[in-house]
């Protein structure tokens, strides 16, 4: 489960102007962030690889990737969103692939992209105990009562 994943240090995509009055985090934060975590400054244009910015890989990438399923979680008013929607269609795409040698899989990501929500809301929700949860909060309530 990847709840509002952040895949990439740039800043670049849309919703990072589209949502900025309307996120928790804001573009200034996420380039200070990156910097402590990566050890060099924003852009990091030397040490960047498909660890730290799993966005950068390409489908192949993922393929043989040892889950059978994964949700990805956002909100519509996040920062991250435009990235996180290409990021799930590589990660989509790259375990529709299968295992080597065994031919196509079907595809096990869920994305689900809530109206209204920001980043983390689900965490916000319970942190703030919001007495009716977001989107985010019942769906991923909801896929983890169906694994257990």
């Amino acid at each position: 489960m990847l709840i509002s994943p952040w895949i990439s240090f740039s800043t670049a995509a849309p919703a990072f102007t589209r949502n900025v009055k309307k996120d928790v985090i804001t573009p200034f934060s996420c380039k200070k962030s990156s910097a402590a975590f990566m050890g060099t400054e924003h852009p990091h244009s030397e040490n960047v690889d498909e660890y730290n910015q799993p966005i950068m890989a390409p489908p192949s990438w993922w393929q043989g990737f040892p889950v059978e399923e994964v949700l990805i979680v956002a909100g519509n008013d996040e920062i991250f969103v435009d990235d996180i929607v290409v990021f799930a269609g590589k990660l989509e795409e790259g375990m529709a692939m299968g295992e080597e040698g065994k031919g196509e899989e079907e595809a096990k990501v869920t994305l689900s992209v809530a109206e209204g929500e920001c980043h983390d809301q689900t965490i916000l929700d319970v942190q703030f105990g919001y007495r009716e949860p977001g989107e985010q909060t019942e769906l991923i309530r909801r896929w983890i009562e169906n694994k257990l």
